[in-house]
């Protein structure tokens, strides 16, 4: 019995994770516009402005009066409900602030005046949750209509349902309401404008109010979400650095600091490129990717992050790239650092891991240690910098947040992107790696060939 109920239960779940336009959890268009309307003609009543609340933000009630979210009025009267959203404070260099994307510390939903007004008294007398949410529930029986029931979670879904008249996306929808980050780790990756949020939100309760317009609202922010999202300043300075330091190897003829430099290159653009985490010998081997470096197999944090991903041309000419500078390399130091050759030689045999730092007579596979020590005087950046900057760019660009989280490997609850209750298709990578390759074209990103390295 509790088997079949534990089955049925993840059923359930994942029915629900996929918010079908016509579930029967639906509320219909004439019921909302029946329960909008006596909210609005009650618009000094508590329990009136707290199911309004709800309607208008998908917010639940124990969110709109928790004292850990934010809210006040404005100058117009009307009232800015803060995120539960917090992003970890960052220190950088002054030489690299502008190579971000600046966010401010919080972000607001708009509640109209009569509204916020009444929403502000509420949340300062301090009322019994229980037993507000009580009397709330009797009240949505009250105005149920014969043919459906009005519930608490209902209403806090008509949002979810009907904002898509309005062009909110799901992760647009995702911040109106507050979701848990831990639902989408793109929560933790974006870093977006609040200003089209705003217009879209105000747009669908200008229609919950039934009026044309609701005027007055604040662009209150500019940016919001990730601290570590760099824009196209910023990733070019990545880049322009590493370039610095390959082209001082290349003057001087150092051939160590030009192996650790050109594979430092590389792996930085494929991370780009792939969003592949960052971790112990990133990539693995070469004979992860198909002969024709058209697929690659990324397996970057366990068994089921496992996934194949497509890559364009930019991808394949960089791993074919990589492949001549290292056969060409290997050449070059036979005489001179025989067990340095082999050791290239064993890469290109798949018998060795793709990434290798090469100090003194150390040849051994790129950690992330390594790495950090590397760039910690000049990139004052996390590892996985490239996964908030497109992340960002991706979702700023409107690329469905589905499709973005199947190709970073982020596995929505209780499923695996292609496991056979996911919705996901394999033409859906494809989308993505465009994107990303018209977005590294417009980052100015250089690609530097083996004959500018071996002149």
């Amino acid at each position: 019995m509790n088997m079949t109920k534990k089955r049925y239960g993840l059923e359930h779940a994942r029915r629900n994770i996929k918010k079908l336009t016509s579930q029967p959890t639906r509320i219909d268009e004439d019921s909302i516009r029946a329960v909008a309307r006596y909210f609005i003609a009650n618009a000094d009543n508590s329990l009136a402005c707290m199911g309004m609340c709800i309607l208008l933000s998908g917010r639940s009630l124990q969110l709109l009066l928790s004292d850990t979210v934010h809210f006040r009025l404005d100058h117009t009267g009307n009232g800015l409900l803060g995120s539960t959203w917090l992003f970890q404070s960052t220190v950088v260099p002054l030489t690299w602030r502008d190579a971000f994307h600046q966010s401010c510390k919080d972000a607001f939903v708009t509640i109209p005046a009569p509204f916020a007004r009444q929403l502000k008294v509420i949340r300062g007398s301090r009322p019994v949750f229980a037993e507000m949410e009580k009397d709330l529930k009797q009240l949505l029986s009250e105005l149920s209509p014969p043919h459906e029931k009005i519930t608490l979670r209902r209403l806090e879904n008509v949002i979810r349902f009907e904002g898509k008249r309005f062009n909110l996306n799901s992760f647009e929808l995702d911040f109106i309401q507050s979701t848990d980050k831990d639902v989408h780790m793109q929560h933790y990756y974006v870093n977006f404008q609040t200003k089209p949020v705003t217009e879209k939100h105000a747009k669908y309760v200008a229609w919950i109010c039934q009026t044309s317009e609701i005027g007055g609202f604040p662009e209150v922010s500019d940016r919001f979400g990730s601290k570590w999202a760099l824009n196209a300043k910023g990733v070019k300075k990545v880049f322009s650095l590493i370039t610095e330091q390959l082209e001082d190897s290349i003057e001087f003829n150092r051939p160590q600091a030009l192996f650790t430099w050109y594979s430092a290159y590389i792996l930085q653009l494929l991370h780009l490129l792939t969003l592949h985490r960052p971790c112990e010998s990133p990539f693995k081997t070469l004979d992860h990717f198909t002969d024709d470096y058209e697929y690659l197999q990324i397996t970057d944090k366990g068994p089921s992050s496992t996934r194949i991903i497509p890559l364009g041309n930019l991808g394949r000419t960089v791993v074919s790239e990589y492949v001549q500078f290292l056969t060409l390399l290997a050449s070059k130091v036979a005489l001179r650092s025989p067990e340095i050759a082999e050791g290239i030689q064993a890469i290109l045999c798949s018998k060795k891991p793709l990434f290798h730092s090469w100090r003194g007579k150390d040849f051994s596979p790129v950690t992330e240690s390594y790495l950090r020590n590397l760039f910690r005087d000049d990139l004052p950046l996390p590892l996985n910098w490239h996964r908030h900057t497109l992340a960002t760019e991706l979702v700023n660009r409107g690329v469905c947040r589905h499709k973005i989280a199947t190709y970073m490997g982020h596995h929505r609850p209780l499923e695996h992107s292609f496991s056979r209750f996911s919705c996901a298709s394999f033409e859906w990578l494809y989308d993505v790696r465009d994107e990303i390759e018209m977005a590294v074209h417009e980052f100015s990103v250089p690609l530097i060939r083996v004959n500018q390295v071996f002149q």
